[in-house]
């Protein structure tokens, strides 16, 4: 699990409808070109992220 600490999480930003949420991956430097999907959906004791559905 060492290869975790390679990774890093950049540049967040909302989509222009505001229901997606883009998140730059770079692992040891290089941006890794993945977009992932989730869906958040509330529950009676708050809110659950629900998937992933990975669009490649």
């Amino acid at each position: 699990m060492s290869w975790l600490r390679g990774l890093a999480l950049r540049n967040f930003a909302w989509g222009d409808s505001g229901s997606n949420l883009y998140v730059e991956i770079t692992f040891r430097e290089q941006t890794i070109d993945v977009a992932l999907g989730f869906w958040v959906k509330p529950v009676d004791d708050g809110w659950v992220v629900s998937g992933p559905s990975t669009l490649w």
